[in-house]
């Protein structure tokens, strides 16, 4: 759990979340609701473009494996706008694979992370750390 000195310095900071597993989406909820962060989840990525460019995250974690419009093309998306090119993006994914990250990073994701490899406190301290930096 994060403390609340640390609470203090994110409210009111936003994060928009593109994840359709909804059990994930529920766990982290609860998780990143205790730091008090804005939290917008978002299920597909079509939806995820045109959310961000209404409400300009702090940040966006995103996973690859989405109906729709993946990840990748959420990417190419972003990082072509000129208002949201510099929104920090952390991929959080079951998406495994060095092709995969090569190609994250190279659209311009900030860590790419395996879900299956990574602990929701962990998640926790990446977030607060990107916008410690924003």
């Amino acid at each position: 759990m994060i403390n609340s000195k640390r609470n203090k310095f994110l409210i009111g900071k936003k994060i928009l979340w593109i994840e359709d597993d909804e059990f994930f989406s529920s766990l982290m909820t609860k998780k990143v609701s205790e730091t008090g962060c804005i939290l917008v989840f978002i299920t597909t990525g079509e939806e995820a473009v045109k959310i961000a460019s209404q409400e300009k995250p702090d940040l966006i974690i995103l996973d690859i494996l989405l109906p729709g419009m993946n990840g990748f093309k959420v990417l190419e998306k972003i990082k072509a706008d000129e208002n949201l090119k510099n929104i920090p993006i952390i991929v959080l994914s079951n998406l495994g694979g060095q092709e995969n990250k090569d190609r994250a990073f190279d659209l311009g994701v900030e860590k790419y992370f395996l879900k299956t490899e990574i602990k929701p406190s962990e998640i926790l301290n990446q977030i607060e750390l990107f916008l410690k930096r924003s």
